[in-house]
């Protein structure tokens, strides 16, 4: 499936995660999950993480789910205050295996995340 070409962050957090008023939450666990799906639906999004927060890379900025608006510097997304590790660009392969156990815990898969994410690239699309 085609990826979409502009990058909009806020996209992730209202078809994924609607139910979450507090946007901070998303990163305390499922912040491999936003930043799996911002990769897969949007085109040229980066996969990062450091040892406790995953988040992706677009254009030369840093973004998760309470950083929308992006950042120069990973260091200003509070979800990486706690970071004892330098950040690392990931290939799919390499994210899925640094974050193999987590779907689990949120009783879901990786195949799942894709399949979520190509419902809402068809859609999105549709109306394109």
């Amino acid at each position: 499936m085609k990826k979409l070409t502009h990058f909009k962050p806020s996209l992730i957090t209202k078809e994924f995660f609607p139910e979450y008023k507090d946007v901070s939450v998303i990163n305390e666990g499922e912040c491999f999950i936003w930043a799996y799906l911002a990769h897969l639906m949007f085109k040229d999004v980066e996969i990062w993480d450091v040892n406790c927060h995953a988040f992706v890379k677009y254009r030369g900025r840093f973004y998760d789910s309470e950083v929308l608006r992006g950042s120069p510097d990973w260091q200003d997304l509070p979800a990486t205050e706690e970071a004892d590790a330098p950040p690392r660009k990931h290939s799919v392969t390499s994210f899925k295996k640094s974050w193999h156990h987590n779907p689990k815990w949120f009783n879901t898969s990786w195949g799942e995340i894709e399949s979520r994410a190509r419902r809402v690239l068809r859609r999105a699309q549709a109306s394109i």
